[in-house]
């Protein structure tokens, strides 16, 4: 019996075959599926986490992380940096068409027609930008983000321009208006707490109907004139007033000059004469003598010598013995 094959190494029948393959199969499809709970965040990305449709904590930020495999466990990546951009209003082919005449497009685009304070109807583009700026409020509140910021926006759009007059809607308020547009609208998205921050809302074009377009123009330009005239008028007052300040400062100054000369002249000729009456109260006589003398060498050098001959028979002639200052006496 010794020539027979032993059992125990006999090859294996294509049950056992299948058996193996089979586990082999289960084992490989188990890890498959382990593995897929792992997932990569972008660094323009955070990873909103839910688990049995609950949240499981914070976001996660960039790098390597793992979850539970879907159904258990899913993973939401929203990109946060990324500015998207949504039309409202007549979007720019249409506008470009109706420029042109296009009645097709005039009547496809109902939407752009506003009305302005004073019921005058305005075509409208207006360009508004957002970002996701709460991840887990978005995941969870969000399903259509344009629809949702484009329906804001143009609230805000319609609400913003029933107020105003078309002929300040075309000229002179238009910054305004869109300060105001931007502003309700991110503070109306920030209200419905979608997750959803808009970063901008910038009116592309405010028009009349085509049929009126020129007569709008024509106003249009008239303001623009009135505006520039107004404008240098008021630049040429400033100029004329500051010119007027500026001579009055120099005349104030060279008065406040003049002032202070005399007054320091004035002090001087003060002190000078109490000095001398305090002498004058020590020594009277001594003081009138030096004084006198004083005044005659500033007076005697302007006096001039005439001599007389007494026996020339004329009429006696009256002499002042002091010329005058300037004079040019005989």
């Amino acid at each position: 019996m010794s020539g027979l094959p032993d059992a125990s190494f006999a090859p294996p029948t294509g049950r056992r075959w299948a058996r193996r393959i089979g586990f082999a199969a289960v084992v490989i499809g188990v890890a498959s599926y382990a593995g897929s709970g792992f997932y990569f965040v972008q660094p323009d990305e955070r990873a909103v986490v839910r688990r049995f449709g609950r949240l499981t904590g914070a976001e996660k930020g960039p790098g390597l992380h793992y979850e539970l495999p879907w159904p258990m466990g899913r993973v939401d990546r929203p990109k946060t940096t990324q500015v998207r951009r949504v039309v409202v209003g007549m979007s720019p082919e249409d506008r470009l068409l109706i420029q042109q005449g296009d009645v097709e497009a005039m009547m496809s685009s109902p939407q752009s027609d506003v009305l302005s304070g004073d019921i005058n109807i305005l075509k409208v583009t207006l360009i508004a930008q957002y970002r996701i700026g709460d991840p887990t409020r978005y995941v969870l509140r969000t399903i259509d983000p344009d629809g949702l910021v484009r329906q804001a926006v143009q609230a805000t759009l319609i609400e913003a321009l029933s107020r105003m007059p078309v002929d300040a809607l075309l000229t002179t308020d238009r910054i305004a208006v869109r300060d105001a547009i931007e502003a309700r609208s991110r503070a109306l998205l920030e209200q419905y707490e979608t997750g959803v921050t808009l970063v901008s809302a910038a009116i592309q074009s405010i028009e009349p109907p085509r049929a009126v377009i020129d007569a709008f123009k024509a106003v249009t330009n008239e303001e623009y004139e009135r505006s520039r005239k107004i404008h240098d008028a008021e630049r040429d007052a400033d100029r004329r007033i500051r010119d007027a300040q500026a001579r009055a400062y120099e005349r104030v100054q060279e008065a406040s000059a003049y002032r202070s000369q005399r007054l320091a002249r004035a002090r001087g000729e003060a002190d000078a004469f109490l000095k001398q009456h305090a002498e004058y109260v020590k020594a009277p006589d001594v003081t009138r003598a030096r004084l006198f003398l004083a005044k005659m060498e500033e007076l005697l050098p302007r006096v001039r010598m005439i001599v007389l001959d007494e026996q020339g028979g004329e009429s006696p002639i009256e002499l002042k013995l002091i010329e005058p200052r300037g004079g040019g006496g005989r």
